[in-house]
């Protein structure tokens, strides 16, 4: 998404940026795991590296579309609220970061995803996602459909955010 709002996970500000959303099945043999911090960075075919920031996926709001849209994601699939990964199962979470010092990306732009996780206890685990590995957009039906209009007033703060900056193409402005 080239044009989104939200806040890394641990602040309480918001911040607009590009935001890579992805839908993520993770397994473990044997042993739970849980990171306490996740790293991320983006390798682009052209050879430049991005770090990457991961976000509270409650918070986002694409502003891409002529009415701003948000996702309803329930708690159980958010990394950023339950990142236990349990061991010998499937664990399928929506997992989102914003890229920092880049304003447009596409997807086929995009050589790697490198993910850090690190428990801070056991070893940390790298999982790396070269472009031959990304789906054909065949996961996105997730996140589609827990996408919904912006449209109540539930977060005074994003609303005064996205007020103050104009960041809305809809003529009406906010619901």
């Amino acid at each position: 998404m080239t044009q989104s709002i939200g806040r890394p996970v641990g602040e309480t500000t918001y911040r607009k940026g590009l935001f890579i959303l992805m839908v993520v099945n993770m397994f473990v043999k044997n042993l739970d795991y849980y990171p306490v911090t996740v790293k991320a960075s983006i390798k682009l075919k052209e050879g430049k590296t991005y770090n990457a920031e991961l976000l509270d996926f409650s918070s986002i709001v694409s502003i891409d579309d002529e009415q701003p849209m948000c996702f309803h994601i329930p708690l159980e699939l958010q990394f950023n609220v339950s990142r236990t990964i349990r061991k010998n199962t499937d664990n399928v979470k929506c997992i989102a970061f914003m890229i920092e010092g880049i304003e447009f990306l596409e997807l086929k732009d995009i050589d790697e995803i490198t993910m850090v996780f690190n428990p801070g206890t056991i070893s940390k685990k790298t999982v790396r996602i070269p472009h031959a590995h990304f789906p054909v957009l065949n996961a996105t039906e997730i996140l589609e459909k827990h996408k919904k209009k912006l449209e109540d007033k539930r977060n005074e703060e994003l609303f005064q955010y996205i007020s103050k900056t104009g960041e809305t193409k809809s003529k009406g402005g906010l619901v």
